[in-house]
């Protein structure tokens, strides 16, 4: 049994480490809710067109963005792909070209759900028709990522992708970005 002085010197040294784990976590609370505080830079962020007349597309971006080029190898399904990206507003903006040797849109429209299946989050998912190409878009709900916007474009053996994660399908950053993606060309 311990003695008197043991057991208030355990009291207070567990009542320490309580005012200790609870002050952590009071920080950790305010720092998670405080307003985020962006430089004045990134607000005067300029968006501008990405034009790619050989490509058949344009759409706004903010700043400069990154672009990456990959030419498929001999073996493989794909012939190359062209990726523009873009960060802004605590968004991730993408849109990308890929050329195949043969496209299925319904086993592309498979693998990527499968792909998405892992978030755990809710999906929706519309079909649509752009400049009379099929398209398809994928709404996913806040979860492991903030939220996430993808749509394809389907034009014969290539695909369009735009692609916004960090936020939901309504935000400002991603409805003008996604809005702002045209077809040069249509099936007529």
């Amino acid at each position: 049994m311990l003695s008197h002085s043991a057991t208030m010197h355990k009291i207070k040294s567990a009542r320490r480490r309580f005012i200790m784990c609870a002050a952590a976590a009071a920080i950790a609370v305010a720092a998670a809710s405080a307003p985020v505080v962006r430089d004045a830079q990134a607000q005067t962020v300029q968006w501008q067109e990405l034009r790619r007349d050989d490509l058949g597309f344009r759409i706004e971006m903010p700043g400069n963005p990154t672009i990456e080029e990959t030419k498929g190898l001999p073996r493989e399904n794909l012939i190359r792909s062209i990726d523009a990206k873009a960060e802004y507003d605590q968004v991730s903006l993408e849109v990308g070209y890929a050329a195949y040797k043969n496209v299925s849109i319904d086993e592309f429209i498979k693998s990527f759900r499968s792909g998405l299946s892992v978030l755990g989050s809710p999906i929706d998912e519309n079909s649509l028709t752009i400049n009379g190409f099929p398209a398809r878009e994928f709404t996913v709900a806040p979860g492991i990522v903030d939220g996430a916007y993808y749509r394809f474009v389907f034009v014969g053996n290539a695909v369009f992708s735009i692609q916004a994660v960090g936020g939901s399908s309504s935000n400002p950053t991603i409805r003008r970005f996604v809005d702002s993606f045209r077809m040069l060309m249509s099936t007529k």
